[in-house]
């Protein structure tokens, strides 16, 4: 078992010798883009043991990192840091493993490998540590499990993942732990919700449903519901959210009786009943959703080329709130579990030049070009197919430059060309839509 408790050096001290280590001996390239996701996962409930999991699958490997975890003194105690599978796995231990306890949480520091021969792979479930607890008799046996960090006033230090010798911050996520004794009603979660983005003009989307689930005693039949989320305004907007589950069957599919939607610059907030008669009610017997919100890029925001993420927080904080209500009693509030929406970027699949995408270049191509661009005919779904001369511009001189080549012996529009592919230009133009045979 890997233990080294270090009590008389602070941790600004640890933080620098981990860095000073992994600038000296670098891992493998990182780039800026890289994404790193840090949770504090319940995997022995109702033991008190948390495993620190990190998802890497959007970075680069990994070569060391730094955090703090913080609980409630009065009621769990601090008693051991274990290794995870990712650490267990390898030949040999870290070379530096530093763990400093303070009042309300410790601090971890760890460099696998000096040398940088070792490190971990970019995968999405990298079992880094289990932090192991002990109930205090006299407490209440709950305890939020939280990533602190120096703003503090008890201690603590900032998350930060290291790779290819530079520092990155990543998004973390906190838990909980209690005895199995204290029934939570009802839990409201996010799982990690995955959509693309076209990286030439940074349009993309992403779909989100979150879940509501029972605790420990389903014994409930619900009436309605309010939900609040809040995202990173600079990166999404929020476009609708629809009756998803259940809730969208009711009254043969037309939803519940009342459903008031708000849809603000950083989130959405939504209150639902089911039937003010009370007459028709939703079972809550198992994990289920509730909604589905739809999002979309802020395109001036996107790092073209980069993996993007936002936070989801359940977030009465915006206007509404976070709560269930049962056909027996007015509402209780659900213990919260947050996730990302992760953002890909994607290169859409089109052919240059055959812009009515009928997979064939001909004067229909011109006439849909000119229509689009003096007509008022329909916008292109794919601009990149209108640009056949490949400068980055949809204009009259990508229609010369069509004419010319079926009627001139003029030179051919770039690739991708007569057959579907990405496009190898960077350029402001996108393709939300193309019809590839």
């Amino acid at each position: 078992m890997l233990r080294t408790q270090i009590f008389d050096s602070g941790i600004r001290t640890l933080k620098f010798l981990t860095m000073l280590l992994l600038l000296l001996f670098p891992t493998s390239q990182a780039f800026s883009s890289d994404l790193y996701i840090l949770q504090a996962r319940i995997d022995s409930f109702p033991l008190p043991i948390i495993d620190i999991k990190l998802d890497a699958l959007y970075g680069s490997s990994v070569g060391g990192w730094s955090f703090s975890l913080c609980h409630d003194p009065t009621n769990v105690e601090w008693i051991d840091l274990v290794p995870g599978s990712a650490l267990s796995s390898l030949a040999s231990p870290p070379d530096f493993l530093a763990i400093t306890p303070f009042a309300t949480g410790i601090t971890v520091n760890c460099v696998i490998d000096n040398a940088s021969v070792i490190s971990l792979p970019p995968e999405n479930s990298l079992i880094l540590h289990q932090v192991i607890y002990d109930w205090v008799p006299s407490g209440s046996q709950y305890s939020d499990i939280v990533f602190c960090s120096n703003s503090g006033s008890a201690g603590g230090a900032d998350a930060v993942i290291y790779s290819g010798g530079e520092e990155f911050t990543p998004f973390t996520f906190d838990n909980f732990l209690f005895n199995g004794f204290i029934d939570p009603f009802a839990f409201y979660s996010i799982f990690r919700s995955i959509g693309s983005y076209d990286p030439d003009s940074g349009i993309g989307s992403v779909s989100v449903t979150p879940i509501i689930a029972p605790g420990l005693v389903p014994s409930f039949q619900l009436s309605g519901l309010s939900m609040a989320v809040s995202h990173d305004s600079s990166l999404l907007q929020v476009d609708s959210v629809v009756p998803a589950g259940l809730f969208a069957d009711l009254f043969g599919g037309t939803g519940p009786e009342v459903m008031l939607v708000e849809l603000l610059p950083n989130g959405w907030t939504v209150d639902i009943t089911v039937d003010s008669s009370g007459i028709v009610t939703i079972p809550f017997n198992g994990s289920q959703p509730a909604v589905t919100a739809h999002y979309s890029t802020i395109p001036s925001a996107i790092n073209p080329g980069s993996c993007i993420a936002s936070w989801l927080r359940f977030d009465s904080t915006i206007g509404g709130s976070n709560e269930l209500d049962f056909d027996t009693m007015c509402c209780t509030s659900a213990l919260e579990n947050n996730e990302l929406a992760v953002l890909i970027p994607v290169s859409p699949l089109f052919s240059r030049g055959d812009v009515n995408q009928d997979s064939a270049l001909n004067l229909a191509d011109a006439v849909t070009q000119l229509g689009a661009l003096f007509s008022g005919g329909p916008a292109l779904s794919c601009q990149d197919s209108g640009d056949t001369n490949d400068d980055g511009s949809f204009n009259i001189a990508d229609t010369i430059f069509l004419l010319g080549f079926l009627f001139n012996s003029g030179p051919p529009p770039a690739e991708p060309f007569a057959e579907c592919g990405t496009d190898p230009s960077v350029d402001a133009l996108g393709c939300i839509s193309f019809d590839c045979p």
